[in-house]
């Protein structure tokens, strides 16, 4: 039996994302659910995902879209357990359940299941660290983090 490939796999309406080369070989598209964009010259989180504006007395409200909420709520809860050491990137503190939120975060692109993700061999230590970091931007925060000790901007590992 011919084991099903990340095309036949995509889901309509991908997030925007990080691409990288697995263990079975295929590229696949690892969601960033919060982007690092500047304000005032300093790294801030932004959310990344598909927003809805609704008109309210106080104005208009950005909101994430409803289908993306649980993808933010995953982002956010992974921000929570990641450190910045100084002459480190971004490492997201591995819990169990990491395999669970690797595979929750590729679902937004991806109709996979945990058979699928394990007949295809996908969620090694190295893919899930590298699906949880494109879920925050880990790699911006790395840059930022090299640009700051360069001598540009202040480090990111202390905005909100």
């Amino acid at each position: 039996m011919r084991r099903p490939g990340r095309p036949i796999l995509s889901a309509r309406g991908s997030c925007p994302g990080t691409r990288s080369s697995w263990a079975n070989g295929q590229r696949w598209l690892a969601p960033v659910a919060i982007a690092i964009q500047r304000s005032g010259g300093v790294p801030q989180p932004a959310c990344a995902l598909p927003w809805s504006s609704t008109w309210t007395p106080a104005g208009w409200q950005r909101t994430c879209q409803p289908r993306y909420r649980p993808l933010l709520e995953l982002a956010l809860r992974v921000m929570e357990r990641a450190i910045t050491p100084a002459a480190a990137d971004v490492v997201v503190l591995a819990t169990d359940g990491a395999e669970d939120e690797a595979l929750a975060a590729l679902q937004a692109n991806y109709r996979l299941g945990r058979a699928e993700a394990s007949a295809l061999g996908l969620l090694t230590d190295d893919a899930i660290a590298n699906v949880l970091l494109a879920l925050i931007d880990g790699p911006s925060w790395g840059a930022e983090k090299k640009t700051a000790r360069a001598g540009g901007s202040t480090s990111p590992g202390g905005a909100d």
